[in-house]
């Protein structure tokens, strides 16, 4: 999982999380997955209240099956920026 915010010229690439490999019967499934914070440091705050992109990779045998896309929007408000993570399946 990483969280992705482009610059004007520069992509900046947050890791999140991974998972160990697992093995899921077929049929519908669901995963949770969450981290304490996330290290936004490195990133210009300009850059943060602007849009980005939460990208889950999906993996079988080490190579990628499918890729998870959502867009977030990130807005300041009172000096604490605020996420809101829009779901590709609505």
């Amino acid at each position: 999982v990483e969280y992705l915010v482009d610059g004007m010229l520069r992509r900046h690439v947050v890791p999140l999380a991974s998972t160990p490999p697992d093995f899921y019967d077929s049929g519908p499934q669901a995963a949770l997955i969450s981290v304490d914070s996330v290290d936004v440091s490195k990133v210009e705050p300009g850059k943060l209240a602007n849009a980005g992109l939460l990208k889950v990779d999906v993996r079988e045998g080490g190579e990628n099956v499918c890729t998870i896309n959502c867009v977030v929007m990130v807005e300041e408000r009172g000096g604490e920026f605020t996420r809101e993570i829009y779901s590709p399946f609505e």
